[in-house]
Parts: C-alpha cells; sequence; structure tokens
C-alpha cells in the first residue's frame, strides 16, 4: 500500500508540472500573438500585370511607339538600373520602403503590361512611368544616388514625351513577334513568395488573336477597331427603347481611404494647361461633358466607354483624387483618345482636339521636374508655376 500511495503522489506531482509548462507555453503563444500584430512586410511587391477578361485591353501605334522609342531606350540607360525591377528592400536594405511607397512600379511591370494588353491608352503607360519616378522622388533624398538618376530620367522622358504620335490611336498591326503570344505573361518571380499561374479566369483572353487588333475597316470608324472593348459597355450601355443616354458624368469623390494630396506640379498642371485651356477657343469643346441630346449624337456612349472632360479633371484637383501628376496627364490624354476615336478627321471638333493635343505636349515640358511638394493651401502658388509662354 505504501508503494501505491508514493506511486500516486509522484504521478501527480509530474501531472501538475505537465499542466503548469501547457500554461506557460499558453501564455507565450498570447504574448507571442499580441507582440506580432505587425506582421514584417513584404520584401519585394509585383504589381498586377494580368487584365481581367472583362477590362482586356490593347495595344496600339502610340503604345508601340512608347514601348519601342521611349521605355527600351530608358530601360537600356545605365541610370536606369533602380527602376528595371520591383524593388526588393532585403537588397538595398530598406525595410520601411512599402510602408512609405503605396503603389509601387517599376519599367519591367510597364513592359509586361503592355504585352498583356493591359492598357486601353497610351496614358494609362505614361501614368505608370510618372508614379514611378513620383516613388523615386517620395523615397528616396535629395542628392541621392538614386534621387539624382530619377532626375535624369524624368527629364529624358518629358522630352521625348513630345514625340509620341499626335491623332487618332488606333491598334498597331505590326505586332513585333515576341508580343505574338496566345497565353499572358505572368509575373517574373522577384517576390519572396511563391508566384501563382494564372487562374481559369484569365483563359478566355487567349482566344484573342493578333486579327482583332488590325483595323478591319477606315479608322473613321471606330466601333467595329476593338470588339474586345466592346462586348462589356454593350452590356452596361443598352439604350432603353424611347431613350438617349444623355449625358455621363465620371467619378470625382475620391474614397477616404484613397485621398491623394494636391501638390505643386498638379498645382502648375492646373493653372498653366487646364486653365489656359478651358479659356481657349479649342477648349470649349472639351470643358464640360458631351450632350449627346443636344449635340445629336445618341450614339456617343456607345462608344466612348471612359467620358473625360476638362471640369471634371479640375473637380478631382480640387477634392484630392489625384495621387500624382501622372493621372491628371492621363485624364487628359483620355480627352483626346475620345476624341480622336469618335470624331472624323474633318469634323472641327476633331481640329480643336488636334490644337489641344499640340498645346498640352508643348506646355507639359514647362511643369517642375523633381521632388514635388504638397501645397496645403491650393491657390498660394497659382501664380509662380505659370510658364512664361502662358504668359506672354
Amino acid at each position: 500500500m505504501g508503494t501505491t500511495s508514493l506511486y500516486k503522489v509522484v504521478q501527480g506531482v509530474l501531472q501538475r508540472a505537465k499542466d503548469s509548462d501547457s500554461s506557460d507555453k499558453s501564455v507565450d503563444s498570447d504574448n507571442s500573438d499580441d507582440t506580432d500584430v505587425n506582421q514584417p512586410l513584404e520584401s519585394c511587391e509585383q504589381p498586377s500585370v494580368i487584365p481581367k477578361p472583362s477590362n482586356y485591353g490593347q495595344y496600339t501605334n502610340k503604345m508601340h511607339f512608347f514601348y519601342k522609342y521611349i521605355l527600351v531606350d530608358l530601360y537600356e540607360n545605365e541610370y536606369a538600373v533602380h527602376f528595371r525591377e520591383p524593388v526588393d528592400t532585403e537588397v538595398i536594405q530598406a525595410p520601411n520602403y512599402y510602408a512609405i511607397v503605396a503603389q509601387p512600379m517599376d519599367m519591367g511591370t510597364i513592359k509586361q503590361r503592355l504585352k498583356n494588353h493591359f492598357y486601353h491608352h497610351v496614358g494609362e503607360a505614361v501614368s505608370d512611368f510618372m508614379l514611378m519616378l513620383h516613388n523615386c522622388f517620395q523615397y528616396n533624398i535629395r542628392g541621392t544616388m538614386v534621387y539624382e538618376r530619377g532626375c535624369f530620367l524624368e527629364k529624358f522622358f518629358m522630352e521625348r514625351l513630345y514625340t509620341i504620335p499626335k491623332g487618332p490611336e488606333n491598334p498597331y498591326a505590326d505586332i513585333p513577334m515576341k508580343f505574338r503570344r496566345l497565353h499572358l505573361l505572368a509575373p517574373r518571380p522577384y517576390t519572396t513568395t511563391p508566384l501563382r499561374p494564372p487562374t481559369a479566369t484569365c483563359r478566355p483572353t487567349r482566344r484573342a488573336s493578333t486579327h482583332s487588333l488590325r483595323p478591319r475597316i477606315a479608322t473613321t470608324q471606330p466601333l467595329q477597331l476593338q470588339p474586345q472593348l466592346q462586348l462589356q459597355p454593350q452590356l452596361q450601355l443598352q439604350p432603353v427603347p424611347g431613350r438617349v443616354l444623355t449625358r455621363v458624368r465620371p467619378m470625382v469623390d475620391p474614397k477616404p481611404s484613397n485621398l491623394g494630396k494636391y501638390s505643386k506640379k498638379l498645382n502648375c498642371f492646373e493653372t498653366a494647361i487646364l486653365e489656359v485651356a478651358a479659356k481657349s477657343d479649342f477648349g470649349q469643346d472639351f470643358l464640360k461633358p458631351v450632350d449627346a441630346v443636344k449635340l445629336g449624337v445618341p450614339q456617343y456612349y456607345m462608344i466612348v466607354v471612359k467620358p473625360m472632360d476638362i471640369q471634371t479633371i479640375k473637380k478631382r484637383l480640387r477634392k484630392n483624387v489625384y495621387q500624382h501628376i501622372g493621372e491628371a496627364v492621363s485624364d487628359v490624354m483620355l480627352i483626346l483618345h475620345n476624341c480622336f476615336k469618335f470624331n472624323k478627321p474633318d469634323h472641327p471638333v476633331y481640329k480643336n482636339g488636334q490644337l489641344l493635343e499640340e498645346f498640352f505636349w508643348k506646355e507639359l515640358k514647362h511643369i517642375p521636374t523633381g521632388q514635388d511638394i504638397d501645397l496645403f493651401r491650393k491657390r498660394s502658388a497659382a501664380n509662380e508655376c505659370t510658364p512664361n509662354s502662358v504668359t506672354q
């Protein structure tokens, strides 16, 4: 009996010790959960390069020029070594990079998006390149090597933008051999996490052949140039019998979680380009949203999927919708894209669009380069950024 009781005592001691160890582990696990609330950031982030099947873009003549004569030249330059691939925070020892840069972008991503027909017009590609430069000036300090190289790229880029072909943006017929692929290009494995292949939802886009990029008729009838882009708008903008879609107003109210800023570059963009264009004769046709009934063009919003006008851009500037100047530049290029897409070359609106395009590229070169400064009082620096060509 004594041996049995002694065995029970030892067994109880061991059980209590085991329970205490388990309780300590549970406390440690609770503490670890409290301390690991802020998970470490990814060392490298790859923006999306595969378009959604319902939002498939195109490859146009202006995109081809942008790729071959601007993007490739800058990509092969020695100063672009820091901008060719997504930033790897472990390599450059900058763990807080993605905490400061919310929308990363690089040249390799822009090239993949062009190959995958991610963009609908060349202004979106221009916006991505300017976003990359904006991130450079946002994170790096003036005087550092990366900052100075970013200034060089921006100066070269703004000078070469003027050489983009003017006029309508049509699907490019002679597609380069490396662009003739029946499958979309997945992002390159830069990230530390494994990349998943394209999902099954992307397979319908594989049926798109090069024949869909060739103009079947004259450019004056843009409805049949890109059947890929008409499927979704017809579902959304199908007119009701007896009614005509009169006017479409683009969104001007930003989301609270995505509120932008009003900067010095945007201020100069508004005063030197938008306000001058709004007061000019050639800008009157683009000042307000198109009234399809008043102008007698009931099919306008069946052709123009993304309408845009100067007043909408000014409202977006006033409500801080834009994150950087590239988004505002893209909206002006969207106005020109819609103008040349709908109107015929002999129409007065088409000719005014040509004048607006010439004025836009000429004055865009006067926008300040380098680091962008946030303006808390919107109208405080309204007169200091106007270029000399405007004040004359």
